[in-house]
């Protein structure tokens, strides 16, 4: 009965049937605890159940309901004494709260803390009987503070014997399950102080103040404060392991950071031991902080909602689908609010690993493991029942995440089974109420929405086989599901946004360009997520990403741990701002929700590394990318680049040595790798893999060969070897074929100055001086004064290539 309710039974009854009628369950539930066992008068049953009503209709309703639950577990579950007098049967019937009770009393702290898995009965409503309900909130709080108490044991246990780190994980449990308790906080503070963390005691102390004013308009008591003095004058860190972070601040700042110039980021030197020293301590703090931080802001953000697909307990599975309808909507509707709230699709792909995490026994809470997959400190969840035989009732649930508690059960909702929308649209009226009192400086600008009704169940249907596609990386298979769930209902634009993702992803961009012409033809349907992703998404397409940008940053903001906030740091990357890419993807847990499964997470991170000259931070990276994706090349690419800018040539064969042992373009990469070794001064490197490159690309067949990737990096690893003249030769074959095309006319005419072959290479700078609009590659005029810049420096024309550059603005 801890958090999710469980019912098994091993009797020939339907323990399920029991689990979709409230009230039943809840009277089996009451005769449990705290002992099974006991026994309790019909009239006190009576009170607490049916307190309305004749006493004959009450009598038999609780008559009917001890049936239900022998039907259900077993004839002899039920106990009588008397007449008037029932129970369980303790030999029958095990409840994980008397068990949790047994261990108190004998001191097993562990023991108990293991059985605990959350509030009482969390989520569980009675309706029409407001004593069960004030009787369970009783038994909430004190089973709550009995579980605090099992916590503090175990705290000072391991604080008496010496264990200091193990005192500060009971405490930072103690401050999870009540986190506006000051004296709680205290007891973390001086654990991480006897720890030797002062930095992150003193930034929990921040924390909490920041808590209680937010929260109550309240600050620390005095004992609080004076603790927090003690340990800053007590402290070598003090004030400076203190720091802010966290989504809010990040964003809030983010678009105003300047481009990084373009430029050899500097290898890294180490002066001294003590340099090194201190600077192996700055870490040590700094990686503290983060984890910190990362607990209390990123892992719930407490103005960010994420929306559970509801529970079918209706024993119909034809049912299954509307509570993941009864999701979509709700979000829609917190979307419309322009409410942070993860999107429906990345909610219900993180719900449906949750639900695998859950039945392979490795997850507890699964509502508190759901909300930090999403990053969410609000959760809405729910359960559809049915009633009779054509009608539903809808039940929904607000938890505090953060807190672990439950912070609103809201009446249920009625309707019949054949007209769902209208069910669903009430849910989500009601969602949104509620919602707009709890947190209502956050819905200052809501209305609601009358005019749409939530898609049908065939679209919703098309549209979550689309979604499966597009995770497992089947674009071409997605688009047909996609299409037919936006032609099902053409107010249904989920399916539009993933259609621009696979037509993207397939190259396929006019396709892609004309959804982007139907989603901005979409007008009210669009919410403001939606018009900020269309703009993003759109703008991006068309390389305007300082325009992109803020964008980005819009989208991210209204759908935390969606894909576009990872794009979100691909566009600052894309603006030359690698140190907000990186302070944008640091802020995302790449092991959870969507990233889990998005490789572009690592390369952007890995990418923007690179460009800061993080080159140990990149290698590290991309081990762990190869470590969760395997059978993905790409993160050997980014590690061989990585062990090259460092020079540490031995790793770099054996990361090789592995690359080209996989089914992939291993001599591409090798070609890259070649630049980064010669650029990083690490010229005989460079020519030695240089030559390897061009034995792995001349073993090709020759009907890959002469495909024009393979030719063009070819040409450039033979360049890199030093064979000038066959590079020569193969940049002259490519251009003969594709006379019109700018970058390869650029790379003959650089070869060619190499070469001293002035003539061809100031040929072709002329031409690009004229201006031939009719090549391809060029779109800009930025364009020709990049290329010219490149063709006079590699002519030795410093002076003319300088000018050029200065007037380049990408």
């Amino acid at each position: 009965m801890f958090d999710t309710v469980e019912l098994t039974s091993g009797a020939d009854g339907n323990a399920d049937a029991l689990l979709s009628q409230p009230k039943r369950f809840a009277l089996l539930c009451f005769l449990a605890i705290p002992n099974p066992g006991t026994m309790y008068r019909r009239d006190t049953l009576l009170g607490l159940f049916w307190p309305e009503g004749d006493s004959e209709h009450t009598r038999t309703s609780l008559r009917q309901a001890l049936a239900q639950i022998r039907k259900a577990l077993g004839r002899d579950v039920i106990l009588r004494r008397g007449s008037e007098e029932v129970g369980l049967n303790p030999d029958l019937l095990w409840c994980d709260v008397g068990a949790f009770e047994h261990a108190l009393d004998d001191c097993k702290w562990s023991e108990a803390i293991e059985l605990y898995r959350g509030d009482l009965l969390k989520g569980l409503f009675v309706s029409q009987a407001p004593e069960f309900e004030r009787w369970l909130e009783t038994e909430r709080a004190r089973l709550a503070g009995r579980y605090a108490g099992a916590l503090e044991e175990l705290a000072n246990a391991a604080t008496a014997a010496g264990k200091n780190r193990a005192a500060v994980e009971w405490w930072q449990s103690l401050v999870l399950h009540d986190p506006y308790d000051s004296r709680l906080a205290t007891g973390l503070m001086e654990a991480l102080e006897r720890a030797g963390d002062p930095g992150n005691a003193l930034l929990h102390a921040r924390e909490h103040a920041e808590l209680l004013r937010e929260e109550f308009e309240i600050a620390p008591p005095a004992e609080f404060e004076a603790s927090v003095q003690k340990i800053r004058v007590n402290s070598t860190i003090g004030e400076g392991a203190q720091g802010t972070s966290g989504r809010a601040s990040r964003i809030e700042n983010a678009v105003g950071e300047s481009p990084t110039p373009a430029q050899a980021a500097p290898k890294p030197v180490w002066k001294s031991k003590a340099v090194g020293a201190g600077m192996v301590a700055l870490m040590v703090a700094v990686v503290g902080v983060m984890v910190l931080l990362w607990k209390s802001r990123a892992e719930f953000d407490p103005e960010s909602v994420v929306v559970a697909a509801f529970r079918n307990a209706t024993g119909d599975p034809s049912l299954d689908q509307l509570g993941e309808r009864a999701g979509h909507w709700i979000t829609r509707g917190i979307q419309r609010a322009a409410i942070p709230v993860t999107p429906w699709d990345m909610a219900l792909q993180s719900w449906r690993y949750v639900q695998t995490e859950l039945e392979a026994g490795r997850v507890r809470d699964p509502v508190r493991i759901f909300a930090a997959e999403a990053s969410a400190g609000i959760v809405v969840s729910g359960t559809v029942y049915l009633v009779g035989s054509d009608s539903l009732e809808v039940h929904t649930s607000v938890t505090d995440a953060r807190r672990g508690r439950l912070i609103g059960m809201l009446d249920p909702v009625s309707g019949s089974r054949f007209s769902d929308s209208e069910l669903l649209d009430d849910v989500k009226e009601r969602v949104m109420a509620f919602l707009s009192i709890r947190f209502e400086k956050l819905f200052r600008d809501w209305v609601p929405d009358l005019t749409v009704e939530p898609p049908g169940f065939e679209a919703q249907q098309e549209y979550a086989e689309g979604c499966r596609q597009l995770l497992r990386g089947e674009d071409e298979a997605a688009i047909l599901p996609l299409t037919r769930a936006s032609q099902l209902d053409s107010t249904f634009v989920l399916p539009l946004h993933r259609l621009v993702s696979a037509y993207g992803n397939l190259g396929r961009y006019a396709q892609r360009d004309s959804i982007f012409q139907v989603l901005e033809g979409k007008g009210s349907w669009l919410t403001p997520f939606d018009r900020a992703t269309v703009e993003a998404r759109r703008l991006g397409a068309a390389n305007d990403w300082e325009g992109a940008l803020p964008a980005f940053q819009r989208a991210a903001e209204l759908a935390p741990g969606s894909p576009e906030e990872v794009l979100y740091g691909y566009a600052a990357i894309m603006t030359n701002r690698p140190r907000l890419a990186v302070e944008v993807l640091s802020a995302i847990d790449p092991e959870r929700g969507y990233s889990r499964q998005s490789f572009r997470y690592w390369l952007w991170m890995i990418d923007a590394q690179l460009m800061l000259g993080q080159f140990e931070d990149a290698v590290a990276a991309a081990r762990r990318c190869r470590q969760l994706h395997p059978e993905d090349p790409r993160c050997l690419h980014k590690q061989s680049t990585a062990l090259a800018a460092l020079g540490r040539v031995e790793e770099l064969h054996e990361t090789q040595d592995e690359l080209e042992a996989m089914p992939t373009a291993a001599g591409y990469q090798l070609v890259t790798v070649c630049d980064f070794l010669r650029y990083y001064g690490h010229t005989d490197a460079a020519k030695a893999e240089a030559g390897r490159a061009v034995r792995w690309l001349e073993a090709h067949p020759p009907s890959e060969a002469r495909g024009i990737r393979h030719r063009q990096q070819y040409g450039r690893a033979l360049f890199l070897a030093g064979r000038m003249d066959d590079a020569q030769r193969v940049y002259d074959a490519i251009v003969d074929d594709l006379p019109d095309n700018t970058f390869f006319r650029m790379r003959r005419a650089f070869v060619a100055a190499m070469r001293g072959d002035t003539a061809t290479a100031l040929s072709v700078a002329d031409s690009l001086d004229r201006g031939a609009d009719r090549w391809e590659g060029i779109q800009r005029d930025a364009d020709r004064l990049f290329y010219r810049g490149v063709i006079y420096g590699a002519l030795g024309d410093r002076e003319r290539a300088w000018e050029l550059f200065r007037e380049f603005e990408p």
